[in-house]
């Protein structure tokens, strides 16, 4: 009996001694060995959470294993995040995020976790444009309409989140055209769309593709980019329209916690790729109004450093505005 113990337990050191001399890439090979969980820090329903689904639609097509979306709202999206920076480090926990918002929450106060070194950003699988929209029946029909009544009282308006790319969209905004309105927190875009929808607010800042399926109800006022969303593309920019503001975008990015294999992310970007020529998943990402995008992990860490570049100085003010508060 003790030599069988001892046997079982020679088995298992000798295990585990290899395991810890074996190159991680090849353990990536099998990569993946079980179903994938993907952490959405929003709630179900709002941009994030559509492209998580519909790319974890066609997930075991391509990787033979599940994509299993998993909602984790909170903290501007700080609550997900942090839960997913504590996983394991093996692929099989991946986190599916606006990462404008990401970064700008991150910029304007000290969080959980570090977009930049917490994370490695595997890729960019879409990307969110986000703009002002009224419902249908409400008396602004222009920004300057909105603007110059906001001017006289203050209105009040919905978001998804204090820190991040709506809400900073709206600061940078109010600062350029000197007004201030109240806003509203909201878990996720589609509950800021139903308080919109509901008339509890008089406006709302949200990624224009929330509006895809309720164009009877809601318009589209202006989005604050350079260019117009690819598929949503009848609703024209602030620069069209001749407003100041300061460029704002979301790209949907797919991170990793920080110590992942490369192998295993360059089989997760790779994976990626293919799931988005899938039929399926164009099908689902036309109907559901949302702007594909694919970018590689450098490239990726790239674009996202750019934005976070970009927008420091619009932040540096937005944090002056609110220490006077």
């Amino acid at each position: 009996m003790k030599k069988i113990k001892f046997s079982k337990r020679l088995a298992t050191i000798t295990t585990v001694a290899l395991m810890s001399v074996l190159p991680s890439s090849v353990f990536a090979a099998e990569y993946p060995e079980k179903p994938i969980t993907a952490i959405v820090p929003f709630g179900a329903g709002g941009g994030t959470d559509s492209y998580a689904r519909t790319l974890s639609s066609v997930a075991y097509d391509v990787l033979k294993q599940p994509i299993v979306v998993v909602n984790r709202p909170g903290g501007s999206g700080y609550v997900g995040a942090k839960f997913a920076a504590d996983a394991r480090n093996d692929g099989h926990t991946i986190m599916i995020q606006s990462a404008g918002s990401f970064i700008l929450s991150g910029m304007l106060q000290k969080r959980p976790v570090d977009p930049f070194k917490d994370f490695i950003p595997v890729s960019v699988i879409g990307q969110l444009h986000t703009g002002i929209v009224v419902k249908k029946d409400s008396p602004y029909q222009t920004v300057q309409d909105l603007i110059a009544d906001a001017k006289k009282k203050k209105l009040i308006w919905a978001h998804a989140g204090r820190g991040g790319v709506h809400y900073m969209a709206a600061s940078a905004l109010e600062q350029l055209h000197g007004f201030s309105a109240k806003d509203v927190p909201y878990k996720g875009g589609g509950n800021v769309r139903n308080a919109l929808l509901g008339g509890q607010v008089d406006f709302a800042w949200i990624g224009v593709q929330q509006v895809a399926g309720f164009e009877d109800s809601l318009r589209v006022l202006g989005v604050a980019n350079t260019e117009r969303d690819p598929v949503q593309n009848s609703y024209k920019t602030f620069e069209e329209l001749g407003v100041d503001y300061s460029r704002f975008v979301s790209p949907i990015t797919v991170y990793v916690p920080k110590g992942t294999d490369a192998k295993i992310i360059e089989k997760l970007a790779v994976s990626i790729k293919e799931m988005q020529t899938q039929k399926a998943f164009k099908k689902l990402t036309k109907g559901a109004g949302l702007a594909v995008m694919y970018k590689d992990p450098a490239e990726t860490k790239l674009y996202l450093e750019t934005l976070r570049d970009e927008w420091a100085p619009i932040v540096e003010k937005v944090k002056a505005k609110l220490a006077k508060k």
